[in-house]
């Protein structure tokens, strides 16, 4: 769903010191060398990441400027270098977006656009008799890191059956590589991840114990953002730009192709991580994903909302006119 609502533009002054001391002393990648640094992780829900790289979407929209891409587990890992300033953009969760929104006051990082829905799930031993979050009780449940977006969601779901997710359950973070072999071991109870590691885990002897799309109003969720550093968009706005248009044809492309998409995807991620990826396995995963590059802003809100409750942050929600930058101002390459 696109937003009708209006937007304000970004500029440089809507900076705080942090970033204006970072543009001074980081060294931003686009100093000296045309470089651009993008991180994003080897899960499905990122694939225009993945089907970009393979097409040379994103190198044919900002020529001139080499893209240097850095995989990551989880959305926090991606926020903590963008804080550092070793990347500029990012796909990840929104709630790791938000955190990095909120406690830099804006400075650190922007959302630019939708990335992905769905694709989330809580996958179960198959030996256990699961009725619902007081069968995890005294049990260990992964998650891919502690305030990633699916662990917001797992701990969101435990809390609202009055269970406590650091004691009533074992909520653990645990790296999605990790997960198979850890299932198969029966060190977790169950895994609440995204694709393709819940097909994965299916086909470990996993079984779906529950959809995250049945928790949200409609099935609608944000599973992928594409954020921006504060640094790039006072610096680079125009690289910013030619990435975010690349972002939404790759993502038009996928939605007219998805076998293709698919293919791609899989070349991808045999490339990242040496593993050829099961072509039924990666059909199945898909069925769970939409690929939307004008998801309703509005589900920000819903988001932080969710972490909130948590008690991941503190004080008044952020509007997401403030959050979401729509409106890039042309600039030269």
């Amino acid at each position: 769903m696109r937003s009708t609502g209006k937007t304000r533009a970004f500029h440089p002054a809507h900076l705080g010191w942090a970033a204006l001391l970072g543009l001074l002393f980081c060294g931003c990648s686009s100093r000296g060398a045309q470089v651009l640094r993008v991180g994003y992780f080897d899960n499905l829900t990122h694939a225009q990441a993945l089907v970009g790289i393979q097409r040379g979407t994103f190198r044919e929209a900002l020529p001139g400027v080499e893209i240097r891409w850095k995989r990551f587990n989880a959305g926090p890992q991606a926020v903590e270098a963008m804080f550092a300033g070793d990347i500029d953009l990012a796909y990840l969760g929104p709630n790791p977006a938000l955190n990095g929104y909120l406690r830099s006051n804006g400075a650190a990082l922007r959302v630019l656009a939708s990335a992905c829905s769905g694709g989330a799930a809580l996958v179960v031993q198959p030996d256990l008799d699961f009725k619902g979050p007081r069968s995890l009780v005294g049990r260990r449940l992964a998650t891919p890191q502690l305030g990633n977006t699916q662990d917001v969601a797992a701990r969101l779901w435990l809390q609202r059956a009055g269970l406590n997710p650091d004691g009533d359950v074992l909520v653990t973070p645990v790296e999605n590589p990790d997960l198979p072999a850890l299932f198969q071991k029966k060190a977790v109870a169950g895994a609440w991840t995204v694709e393709p590691w819940v097909s994965r885990l299916v086909k470990a002897g996993g079984r779906v114990a529950l959809e995250e799309s049945s928790l949200w109003p409609h099935g609608r969720y944000l599973t992928t953002v594409l954020a921006a550093s504060g640094d790039l968009l006072a610096r680079h706005p125009g690289w910013a730009r030619g990435f975010l248009t690349a972002h939404r044809q790759v993502t038009a492309w996928i939605r007219r192709h998805p076998a293709q998409a698919r293919r791609l995807v899989r070349l991808q991620l045999a490339k990242d991580t040496g593993k050829d990826v099961d072509p039924a396995l990666l059909k199945s995963a898909w069925s769970r994903l939409d690929f939307d590059a004008n998801l309703d802003p509005a589900l920000l809100v819903r988001v932080a909302e969710h972490a909130q409750k948590l008690g991941f942050w503190k004080g008044a929600l952020p509007k997401v006119e403030d959050v979401y930058v729509l409106d890039l101002p042309p600039a030269s390459r």
